[in-house]
């Protein structure tokens, strides 16, 4: 950061426990194409396969340029954070660091990925425990972040596809191990956030 000003993110390279590769460090942009390659490279399709692992790893062999930085870990210069006015709080969770990386790079700074930094990241402890309440969490962000920057017709694609997704949920495609007492106030919860009629929090969780 002190021999190129110019920077106002950066971030490490995150392995796992076992110094193993994880995941992608930083990503594309999420909307449209680069939303399409992020899912590509997500943790869970890393793992088993190999050509992902060598891919990964050519992507990061040295430091460069990026859309956004994962915020597992990342610095920030503080006279930017202020200029930013911070991370944007209609953020629950979920897509705040693509978010802060694209407003900082929106504002002129630049934001790179420096893989001789490293760290390790236990990946998913900040949201272990009811998979429905951080799913359903993750796709109100995701509309955040398409109505904050993606056009208006990106941002309508993307309820027609959560709609698509709710149908297919609530008619019995749920696995079969989920109980109806915990599949039914999901869905109905899934509809309530496509619609924007009630915002959910990680606190509250799902009303049942």
């Amino acid at each position: 950061m002190k021999k190129y000003p110019r920077l106002g993110i950066v971030g490490p390279e995150l392995l796992g426990p076992e110094r193993s590769l994880l995941q992608m460090s930083w990503s594309w942009n999420p909307l449209f194409g680069g939303e399409i390659i992020h899912r590509y490279f997500a943790p869970r399709n890393i793992t088993p396969s190999s050509y992902k692992q060598h891919l990964i790893r050519y992507l990061q062999r040295k430091p460069r340029d990026v859309p956004f930085i994962c915020g597992a870990c990342l610095m920030i210069r503080r006279s930017v954070f202020e200029e930013l006015h911070g991370f944007d709080e209609s953020f629950e969770f979920y897509f705040e660091d693509a978010d802060l990386c694209q407003r900082c790079a929106e504002a002129g700074w630049g934001v790179e990925f420096v893989p001789a930094s490293k760290i390790i990241h236990r990946i998913g402890q900040s949201t272990s425990g009811d998979w429905s309440i951080t799913s359903l969490i993750y796709q109100q962000s995701h509309m955040v972040y398409y109505r904050k920057h993606a056009p208006v017709w990106g941002t309508t694609a993307l309820k027609a596809y959560l709609y698509m997704k709710w149908l297919r949920l609530a008619y019995g495609t749920l696995s079969p191990k989920e109980s109806r007492t915990r599949s039914v106030p999901y869905c109905k919860a899934f509809r309530r956030m496509i619609s924007e009629s009630e915002k959910f929090t990680l606190a509250e969780g799902i009303p049942r």
